[in-house]
């Protein structure tokens, strides 16, 4: 065990006298901590500043009436739940003003940028004009 002592006491004295020596163990030290707190930091609350993004929502849904579930609206009930999320800055539009969105690339919402979508909520085979003209 005394020879392990005297290894330890002579390694640190070198460690002390040698300022390259120094350099690496500052940044041994502090490097690994660093980058755990900038990735903690940056992925800490993800959707802390979403509510500044601007979507653009036309709702075409005219519901259904079923002998099973009854009348059901389903474009109703999703634009009520994304009205009360305040995680995204939703803008609810017609369809025409939708679609000119985003044909010309020109929001008719001065708060949306030119990359807002629109989510159509009635059937799957409802027509989006192609966004070729966006960047």
């Amino acid at each position: 065990m005394h020879n392990v002592l005297q290894i330890l006491r002579r390694d640190f004295k070198r460690l002390v006298t040698v300022p390259a020596a120094w350099v690496i163990m500052i940044g041994l030290i502090l490097i690994p901590p660093l980058y755990a707190w900038f990735n903690i930091y940056g992925f800490w609350n993800p959707y802390g500043n979403t509510d500044s993004i601007k979507v653009a929502v036309a709702n075409m849904d005219e519901g259904t009436d079923n002998a099973l579930l009854g009348k059901v609206n389903l474009g109703d009930q999703i634009e009520g739940t994304l009205k009360s999320n305040d995680q995204l800055g939703w803008e609810f539009m017609g369809k025409a003003n939708a679609m000119e969105a985003v044909e010309t690339a020109t929001p008719q919402s001065s708060s949306l940028p030119t990359s807002a979508k629109i989510w159509p909520t009635s059937s799957p085979t409802a027509s989006i004009a192609p966004r070729s003209n966006i960047t």
